[in-house]
């Protein structure tokens, strides 16, 4: 989940420049995937694995621009129902493949011990009919 995050803080980021006001330098102007942010103004938590160990793990620009509040790669965003959207894209593709035979498998064949696991299926989830309800983690 906190992939699909960061690559769509990402794809917001660049999205948000329009091929008018911006053209691309040469990929040679860059010595790394942060060089690459940093240049770019990227405001957001970005996280680069190869092969299972982390290439680059930063945060970049602030939280807070007021407070002078930094990104860390921990810091949480508040994206709204953005997720959802993706999640239920890769779960389309995961049963188009074969990798998940039917959506009605129940939440618990996927973690184990989750609270009315045996109850709720992929389905219940893809349609917001869970009954779980909605919230932000706060520390």
């Amino acid at each position: 989940m906190k992939a699909v995050c960061l690559a769509v803080l990402l794809i917001a980021s660049f999205g948000a420049l329009s091929p008018q006001a911006y053209s691309h330098p040469s990929h040679s102007d860059y010595t790394s995937a942060e060089s690459l942010l940093e240049s770019e103004g990227f405001i957001g938590s970005f996280l680069v694995k190869r092969d299972g160990t982390d290439i680059l793990r930063k945060g970049f620009g602030f939280a807070n621009v007021a407070q002078k509040i930094p990104n860390r790669i921990d810091t949480q965003f508040r994206i709204g129902s953005l997720s959802k959207t993706l999640t239920a894209l890769a779960v389309v593709q995961l049963k188009n493949s074969g990798k998940i035979p039917s959506y009605d498998m129940p939440v618990s064949h996927f973690v184990k011990d989750y609270p009315r696991g045996d109850e709720i299926t992929l389905r219940h989830l893809l349609t917001h009919r869970s009954g779980i309800p909605e919230f932000f983690l706060r520390h």
